[in-house]
């Protein structure tokens, strides 16, 4: 904090004498320091009791907080975690997009509690919303059976029940991610196009709807889960039950490592 403080004092007083920063030579050392410590600490000017000017130094809060748990995760799945330079080059290429993120994150993990919670927590949400698809595969087989015994209503009763809870939940995380994460992902997918397009400066209608609409929304792995919840929860509530058997190809989805076998 010393060195920052020396470092701007000289600054200043030697712009006071010749109006000029060119008189004295800055070294290396001092810039780089001089700039770490610009982006970690801040600082307050007050009086003291005696009548003069003091500074406080102190430090920032940290930002690296407010990454998702799935970008960190996706950054250590594309790098290898054993070389130094690869992680390194990682970062420097995805510096802007997890600075955008953190910016972001912090807006409405600030604002809301909730949000912070929920983003925190979603590996259990999406534990807890598979575990729900097992659970109604389990019960299904049952509601085939013929005999004339009341299982069978039963069944179909704790069917329905799983079902319509696993569409209230999927909806609500649905809605929550398009209030949290859209906007972000919206940002994200427009520069990567454009810069894609050798920096473009605009989007004709059938672009901004490829970007806003696929690109930032369906196809998210979120977003899909949630539909894919959805869309065979309804169609086994109305049409038959063995359309909840399609809810366990929702691990492909989950699973990196599956997505990768059915692209090859």
């Amino acid at each position: 904090m010393c060195i920052r403080d020396r470092w701007y004092q000289r600054r200043v007083h030697g712009f006071l004498k010749s109006k000029s920063f060119n008189h004295e030579i800055i070294t290396e050392e001092e810039m780089v320091l001089y700039t770490f410590l610009v982006r970690l600490t801040r600082y307050v000017d007050y009086i003291d009791s005696a009548d003069s000017l003091q500074t406080y130094y102190y430090l920032k809060d940290p930002e690296c907080f407010y990454l998702t748990e799935r970008t960190k995760k996706d950054f250590m799945d594309d790098v290898d975690p054993a070389n130094a330079g690869t992680k390194l080059m990682g970062l420097m290429n995805n510096i802007e997009t997890f600075i955008k993120e953190m910016d972001h994150n912090y807006h409405y993990f600030t604002k809301y509690e909730w949000a912070k919670d929920l983003v925190q927590e979603y590996r259990k949400v999406e534990t807890l919303t598979l575990s729900i698809a097992v659970l109604m595969n389990l019960v299904m087989p049952l509601t085939f059976l013929r005999d004339g015994s009341g299982v069978v209503k039963k069944a179909k009763f704790v069917l329905d029940t799983l079902s319509i809870f696993q569409i209230m939940i999927s909806a609500v995380l649905a809605i929550a991610w398009i209030f949290l994460r859209y906007p972000l992902e919206k940002l994200l997918q427009e520069d990567k196009y454009k810069k894609s397009k050798a920096n473009k400066t605009s989007l004709n209608f059938f672009e901004t709807i490829e970007i806003n609409f696929f690109n930032s929304l369906i196809s998210q792995r979120e977003v899909r889960s949630f539909l894919w919840y959805i869309l065979f929860c309804l169609l086994g509530l109305f049409i038959s039950e063995a359309f909840y058997s399609c809810l366990l190809l929702i691990i492909i989805n989950l699973s990196r490592n599956l997505r990768y076998v059915i692209k090859a």
